[in-house]
């Protein structure tokens, strides 16, 4: 469903002149609904990361965690 919306966002921001800066309007983000999660751990800053960001309600989240090893069993934070 992100998905959905993310693609909507993004046709909204590709077809209004308005909206040159590359960002949709306000209505179109408060809009967002859904979650995005890293499909793998990510090379993040000599260690690994994966990113959750929660949209919903006007509003959004992200869950970061980042660990030493791509398993994700040393975490730091």
């Amino acid at each position: 469903m992100f998905k959905q919306t993310l693609m909507a966002a993004a046709a909204i921001a590709c077809a209004a002149p308005a909206l040159a800066e590359g960002f949709a309007p306000r209505d179109a983000l408060q809009a967002a609904h859904g979650t995005y999660r890293s499909a793998a751990p990510e090379p993040w800053y000599g260690g690994f990361g994966t990113r959750e960001f929660i949209f919903g309600d006007g509003q959004w989240q992200l869950i970061f965690t980042h660990a030493l090893n791509p398993g994700m069993t040393m975490r730091t934070f």
